[in-house]
């Protein structure tokens, strides 16, 4: 009788034991669970992207890509110029008074799994003018290094700029009406290509916060045979039916002049990589710096050959031998 008695008490205990489970919540997520946060569709689960894009403008990464790059370079390891496809998901500020914004990107607009773009300029390199130029939701490609800044944050570096938004690459029906470039604030979107970069120097062109972009080869004593471009964003002149280049330039330590060293050039059909891809034009640059001291001069050239047309480059070509390699500064450039 009392084994029976125990068996029945055993069996109700275990019966209220499954009851009370069912009112146990859920240690992890149900993967049936279509319930999102905040009551929409959908569900909590990350989507994954798959990298796609090999960073040219034919080709640009996706933000999945980018981030697998980063991931492959590493910590505070800088990429070359590459173009990134993606979605406005998340702006931090758009600051007129320094006309460059930082803001987030990613495959899908949500702030999963963004890149950073900061500090970045829009069309062109050009100045941000007002707050309202982009908004979440934007689809942009932009241009640019990339970072894993210090193993923490992924983005691009400062100096990136908007290739294309919402599949416009001019911000309106025609291109702004004037650039301007202050170097001493940052390189401003411009691309430094080496032609030829011998192996005793690490770079030829370098920004510089005192003396804006500033090109040497010589180093430890040396003077370096080299050959290297700083080139321009492509700009859109479709508004501008004569537009002239102002720069503000100083040099020193050239073996005759200046001008001998550093041709200034135009193109229409660069796109990127190497110059000799493209046609240039040699502007004609009407002063020039003395080469005796480091005295700022403004130079002017005459722009009106590509006047009214888009996917126009400049591009300023610095040369030095084994004999002399002179340091040429260019603080400013303004196109109108």
């Amino acid at each position: 009788m009392k084994k029976v008695l125990y068996f029945a008490l055993a069996m109700m205990t275990a019966m209220v034991s499954m009851t009370a489970c069912e009112d146990v919540p859920e240690p992890y997520n149900n993967p049936n669970n279509n319930s999102t946060n905040g009551g929409g569709s959908g569900s909590d689960t990350t989507i994954v992207v798959d990298a796609k894009g090999s960073g040219t403008l034919e080709d640009p990464y996706n933000v999945a890509a980018a981030n697998a790059l980063l991931d492959e370079l590493g910590a505070s390891v800088n990429s070359e110029d590459v173009y990134v496809l993606g979605i406005i998901s998340k702006i931090n500020e758009v600051d007129p008074s320094y006309g460059n914004a930082t803001y987030y990107i990613s495959d899908n607009g949500s702030t999963d799994n963004q890149l950073m773009v900061y500090r970045g300029y829009y069309f062109g390199g050009s100045k941000f003018s007002s707050e309202d130029q982009i908004q979440e939701g934007d689809t942009v490609i932009i241009y640019g290094k990339l970072v894993y800044y210090n193993g923490k944050t992924k983005e691009f570096t400062q100096g990136n700029y908007i290739y294309s938004l919402n599949g416009s690459t001019t911000g309106g029906s025609t291109g702004a009406t004037s650039y301007s470039y202050t170097f001493t604030e940052s390189q401003g979107g411009w691309n430094i290509v080496d032609v030829n970069l011998p192996s005793g120097l690490n770079y030829v062109w370098q920004q510089n916060a005192s003396y804006g972009m500033k090109a040497s080869a010589y180093a430890s004593s040396t003077n370096y045979a080299s050959e290297s471009w700083l080139i321009s964003p492509a700009l859109d002149l479709s508004a501008i039916s004569a537009p002239t280049i102002t720069v503000s330039h100083a040099g020193k330590f050239f073996a005759n002049s200046v001008s001998d060293d550093v041709t200034y050039y135009v193109s229409t059909d660069y796109t990127s990589g190497a110059p000799s891809t493209a046609t240039w034009t040699a502007l004609t640059i009407d002063a020039w710096p003395s080469n005796s001291d480091w005295t700022f001069v403004d130079g002017k050239a005459d722009l009106s050959a590509v006047g009214g047309k888009t996917g126009v480059v400049i591009g300023i070509k610095y040369t030095s031998t084994d004999a002399k390699a002179g340091t040429y500064e260019v603080k400013t450039i303004a196109i109108q």
